[in-house]
Formats: structure tokens, C-alpha cells, sequence
């Protein structure tokens, strides 16, 4: 955690292009609208206003009493005082919360301009104490405003497709632990071994001599499989001892335990712990199962000896051990572990229970092959894993590349009709605003609810963006220029404006809990990003 004493604004903010003139940053500042301050407990799941306050997501909940919302012009930035995080808005919302900064540029400054440099900024982490007061030392650059838009506007393209990216990756995790469990089905009900068992003369090896209670089962198996009770196959072996003379052993907890994926996520020893009461010592290669909380799934094979506290199990088997450990991964043995759980408010296993679950027993060299599959199987999946996790972070560190090389001036090319910067400078000594461009060149406050937009080139009276691209495209999908081109033949386009709203209809479109939604998805042959409009209805919840 930072001091206050060691921050300087060279820790700050980033390097800076030399020919564009600064202010300090709290100087660039006009007042702000009113607000109330909602607390947690005012929010509702769903209303009219998103409530914006200083946490992660953009949107903490909704309101309904319009009188509630931020009196003053849009758009804003809000600025999190404890948390740093920072949020451009522009549209009507609530304040939650304490803890809030609500930030109005000058005319000197393109509000997305701005907000970007803020999220340039590299504001340390002082706790949860107040961060608002380290910007005082932060200068804040003036390029020309048409400079200033072009870096906002490759801004927000380079973010749309970030978005675009994180969004498709986000998906992975979900689809590689619905392809895991898939595997583990398959291959417990016999599938996945159907073809190596053609024609082959398997001998199941066990059998329940004792006719052991079993619970009833309702998935087929192959010929030469059985259902076994557990307690005909496997055994919790009961050892406690004494911790004080295994000081060095691993000693093994249901949190040290990855939920459903079989890994040990660190192994402490007895004498990190320094337990009281008597654990229970296993033999290395032995299962450890987790007998509380059985819907989470933890479970292990110990490749070491070691204790393990008194909510685990330790399990020897006649079967291969890492068959049974992977039909334990299964979700036909959770479906009976999680349905035998006594106690709501901390579900657990008894013994009684966990010996009359089913177990899908196949001939032991099937278990062989069984186990060889799904370990060639995992494999690939961990190989896919870790390239996910290194895909994923070279994607989160793009971010704070991307605005370190706008800021520094390399980002977008230099206009020759820019004003110069000593003459933007001279100007902004005297006490002037910078030249701003004609209006029809500047459109970049956009209300989100605006039905009409229009300068000199473009005039769509009474009619908003969204129904335009539904009477267009209808449920097809479409590119900006498919777009630019449609709206050229009503005479109705122009190409900067049109772009301009366009992506302000994007990026409107998180603060909207019901209302049409545009998907967003890149064509990888061409690289070029797709459209579709999404109606509400048509929306999973």
C-alpha cells in the first residue's frame, strides 16, 4: 500500500506528448449538479434510473422517484474517492452511496477526452482511505478539440473491440467446465470406451457377495458393467492420531481443496496448523473427500501421506483409485452425494449414506482404459485452460498500453489543420476557450433517450437510430458501413455524425435493464465487426 508522501504527479499520470500545453487538473474543473446520496438499501433489482456509485459494476441497482437522480448536466464522470474507479455517464441515474465524485470538464476538454485520462491515470491504492485529493498534483493535457475527439473516438473503437474479445473469452471457462463434466458422464456410464470395448471379452472382477444396501438407479449401462453399492468397493479408513507427532505431514482441509476440479490448491503442514484435537492419518494414494457442503465437490487423490481433518474422508478401493476418484467427480455420484444431506443449514455425508450410493463398476483393465481417456482427455482441457488464463491477461494489460500511447501523442496521426499548440497555449494564458469546431462536427453529448439528432447534413425527425436499423436490417446482422450505406440512400447520412451516435447507442446500451440490445461479434475472415439488433423479448433472462 502507497504512502501519500512518496506520490507525485510523475507517478501519476502518464508521459505526456511535449507539444500540448497542461492544466492542472482540479483547474479544468466546473461545478457539478446536486444529489442525493442513496444508501444500499434504497436500491431496487429493477426501475427507471441505473444508481451509479463507486464500486465495480456499472450499475449498483435501480430507483423509481425521478427526484432521486442528479440535477445537472450530462454527461459526468464519477469518480470512486475509495475505490478509484472510474465511470463516464450519460445518462440520467442516481448517486449511490458514499464515497462519490461527480467530475465536470471545461470547455477546454472533450468529456470522453477526459475520462479517458483519468482512467490513465495511475492512482495507487491507499486503502480505504480517500483518493480524490492525490489529483491535485496531475496536469491534464489540452491538444486541439479535433484532436481531442479523434483520440476519444479511436478510443472507444479500440474498447468496442476489446469489449467484443473479453466477451467471447468470458464464455470459455463455462464451456470447458461443461466439456470436463461431459467427459466424466461418458465415461462412467460406459461411452466413452464403447468403441475399444467392441468385440472384447471383459470379465467384470467384482460383484456385491453381501448383497449391501443400494440405493435405486435409473441410468443403463453396458452388458459388462454393474451397479455396486460404495460400501462393496471402497472403505473410509478411520485412523485419528495424535498431530504432535506428525508435525512435518501435510495436514488437509476441505479449503485447501478446489471445488469440482480435483486440485489441491496449497498443502499446509501440522505444524502451520498446529491442530488440537486428534485428525485422521492417510496413506499416500488414498481419496480424500470432502463430507461437508458435498455439492461443492472436493475431492482428491494424495499423492503423499498425510492427516486430514475430521470433515474429510479418506478412502482406500478395490478399484482403480483414480477411477473411482474421477466417477466421485461425476455428476451421477453428486446427484446421490448432494439428495443424502440431512441438515440444511451445513449439508453433510454420513458414512450410512455415502456406502449405499451407486457406484457404475466395469471390468478392471475397462477401468484402465477408462482412467488413460479422461487423464489424455483433462490434459488437453489444462492445456486450454492455460492458454485462456495467458490470452486473457495480454488482453487486461492492453488497456493501460493503449492510453499510455494516446497520451504520449502516438496513437492517432497529427492534423495540419489542428491549431498549433503554442497558439492554444497563448489563448489559454489569456483566459480563452479553445476554437471549437463548427457544430455539425461536434455532436459529443448525446443524450441516450434523444429521438432526434440533427446538423446541417443530417435530420432524422422523430426517429431514433434503433428503430432506423429495425425497419433496416430487421433481424440480420450488418456492418457500420452496410449502415452508412442504407442511411446514404434516404439522403439522411453523415458519415462522422452517423459514427458519433452510433457508438454512443453501444455504449448506452449497459445502463438499459429492458430495452432492445445491439450484439456485438468480429467476422474472422475480414476482421470486421458485425452488428445485430437484439430485441427485448427475444433476450434470455
Amino acid at each position: 500500500m502507497a504512502s501519500r508522501g512518496d506520490i507525485n504527479k510523475d507517478n501519476l499520470q502518464p508521459k505526456l506528448f511535449k507539444d500540448w500545453p497542461t492544466v492542472p487538473l482540479f483547474d479544468t474543473l466546473e461545478k457539478a449538479g446536486s444529489f442525493t446520496k442513496l444508501k444500499s438499501n434504497d436500491y431496487l433489482e429493477n426501475g427507471l434510473f441505473p444508481v451509479i456509485d463507486q464500486g465495480e459494476s456499472d450499475v449498483a441497482g435501480y430507483v423509481d422517484n425521478e427526484s432521486l437522480i442528479y440535477k445537472g448536466s450530462l454527461p459526468v464522470i464519477v469518480f470512486g474517492d475509495h475505490t478509484r474507479n472510474i465511470k463516464y455517464v450519460d445518462v440520467k441515474f442516481a448517486v449511490g452511496a458514499d464515497g462519490v465524485k461527480i467530475l465536470r470538464p471545461s470547455s477546454l476538454l472533450d468529456f470522453k477526452f477526459f475520462f479517458y485520462y483519468l482512467k490513465s491515470l495511475k492512482i495507487p491504492s491507499l486503502g480505504y482511505s480517500r483518493h480524490y485529493s492525490l489529483l491535485k498534483t496531475v496536469e491534464v493535457p489540452i491538444p486541439s478539440s479535433s484532436e481531442q475527439r479523434r483520440i476519444a473516438d479511436k478510443l472507444d473503437n479500440l474498447y468496442l473491440h476489446l469489449d467484443s474479445l473479453n466477451e467471447r473469452l468470458d464464455k470459455i471457462p463455462s464451456l470447458l467446465k461443461q466439456f470436463r463434466e461431459n467427459v466424466l458422464m461418458q465415461a462412467v456410464t460406459g461411452k466413452l470406451t464403447e468403441e475399444w470395448r467392441r468385440n472384447k471379452d471383459l470379465i467384470l472382477d467384482f460383484n456385491n457377495d453381501d448383497e449391501e444396501e443400494m440405493r435405486e438407479v435409473n441410468i443403463s449401462l453396458p452388458d459388462s458393467w454393474k451397479w455396486l453399492p460404495f460400501s462393496s468397493i471402497a472403505s473410509v479408513d478411520s485412523n485419528l492420531v495424535e498431530p504432535s507427532k506428525f508435525l512435518d505431514y501435510p495436514l488437509i482441509a476441505p479449503d485447501n481443496i478446489q471445488s469440482e476440479t480435483g486440485r489441491l490448491i496449497d498443502k499446509p503442514t501440522v505444524s502451520d496448523i498446529m491442530p488440537k484435537s486428534a485428525k485422521h492419518y492417510f496413506e499416500k494414494g488414498s481419496i480424500l473427500y470432502s463430507k461437508i457442503r458435498p455439492y461443492l465437490s472436493k475431492v482428491i487423490v494424495a499423492d503423499f501421506p498425510g492427516l486430514c481433518s475430521a470433515d474429510m474422508y479418506p478412502i482406500s478401493t478395490k478399484l482403480n483409485t483414480r477411477y473411482l476418484y474421477y466417477y466421485m467427480l461425476s455428476k451421477a455420484f453428486l446427484s446421490y452425494a448432494t439428495s443424502a444431506g440431512e441438515r440444511s443449514v451445513l449439508p453433510k455425508i454420513n458414512q450410512k449414506e455415502l456406502s449405499i450410493i451407486p457406484i457404475s463398476v466395469p471390468s478392471l483393465v475397462e477401468q484402465n482404459e477408462v482412467v488413460r481417456r479422461i487423464d489424455t482427455l483433462f490434459k488437453s482441457i489444462e492445456s486450454l485452460e492455460k492458454l485462456y488464463a495467458n490470452v486473457k491477461t495480454k488482453i487486461n494489460n492492453l488497456p493501460p498500453n493503449i492510453l499510455a500511447k494516446a497520451f504520449s501523442g502516438e496513437l492517432v496521426d497529427a492534423d495540419p489543420t489542428d491549431e498549433p499548440a503554442a497558439k492554444l497555449l497563448e489563448r489559454i494564458l489569456q483566459g480563452q476557450t479553445p476554437i471549437k469546431d463548427k457544430p455539425q462536427d461536434n455532436p459529443r453529448v448525446i443524450q441516450s433517450n434523444t429521438k432526434r439528432v440533427q446538423n446541417k447534413h443530417i435530420r432524422m425527425a422523430e426517429i431514433s437510430l434503433l428503430t432506423i436499423i429495425e425497419n433496416t436490417f430487421q433481424d440480420q446482422d450488418f456492418s457500420f458501413e452496410e449502415l452508412n450505406d442504407s442511411l446514404q440512400q434516404l439522403s439522411k447520412s453523415n458519415y462522422v455524425q452517423l459514427k458519433k451516435q452510433f457508438f454512443e447507442l453501444l455504449r448506452n446500451d449497459k445502463y438499459k435493464r429492458k430495452a432492445d440490445r445491439i450484439t456485438t461479434t468480429i467476422d474472422t475472415p475480414s476482421g470486421t465487426m458485425r452488428y445485430k439488433l437484439q430485441k427485448h423479448e427475444t433476450i434470455k433472462a
